[in-house]
Parts: structure tokens; sequence; C-alpha cells
């Protein structure tokens, strides 16, 4: 991994790994991810900042909502 800067600030918990112009998050279930790509090193940088490394990353980041609102949805169907 060349960079792990995001691994360490990191609070989203649905952040897995990045590379220099990558972030790779969790997907929609276990055996998926999901990679945001970035065409500088910079943009990538400035997204972390904004969304991945704030306590309210749902607020901010649409990745993070997506799969907020998924998991919610599914643990709903599964009680009935």
């Amino acid at each position: 991994m060349a960079n792990y800067t995001g691994g360490v600030l990191s609070v989203c918990p649905f952040y897995h790994r990045e590379a220099k112009f990558s972030i790779s998050c969790e997907g929609p279930d276990e055996s998926s991810g999901v990679r945001i790509c970035f065409r500088s090193a910079r943009e990538k940088e400035e997204w972390q900042k904004k969304k991945c490394f704030v306590f309210d990353y749902e607020l901010y980041c649409p990745l993070a909502m997506a799969l907020l609102i998924h998991n919610d949805c599914a643990g709903a169907r599964r009680s009935f």
C-alpha cells in the first residue's frame, strides 16, 4: 500500500483501504466493495478530509449514507 494515511485517520466504518488515486470501501453486501477513483492524489485527499475523516461521515459521504440506508432496510426485512 503506497499511502496509508486514510487508514489511520479515517473514522468511517465503511473505509477499507486506499491507493494513490483511489479509496476502497465496503459494498452493499459482504462479498462486494466499492472503489472511488480520483484524477489526482490531491482530489482524493480532499475527499477524505471532508468525508472519511469526520465523525458525521454519513452527512457528507453519499456512499456512507447509501450503505447506512441499505443496512437499515436489510435489517427491517429480516425482522419480518
